[in-house]
């Protein structure tokens, strides 16, 4: 699947909820540049349709 994924635009509430995790945003970008799994994620959101992306980065965690 190519989403043609151009850019990312990180809110300040989203990038706090990553780094609370330990994740950093390029690793989570990093995602997005080789293969990934998608699958619907509206266990999250009744306002907006989201999505849960699986897939490996080259960033050690």
């Amino acid at each position: 699947m190519d989403l043609g994924v151009s850019g990312f635009d990180w809110d300040k509430g989203n990038r706090d909820k990553c780094q609370k995790r330990g994740v950093s945003l390029v690793a989570i970008e990093g995602v997005f540049h080789g293969s990934f799994a998608l699958f619907p994620d509206s266990a999250h959101s009744e306002a907006e349709e989201r999505f849960k992306a699986i897939g490996r980065t080259d960033e050690v965690c």
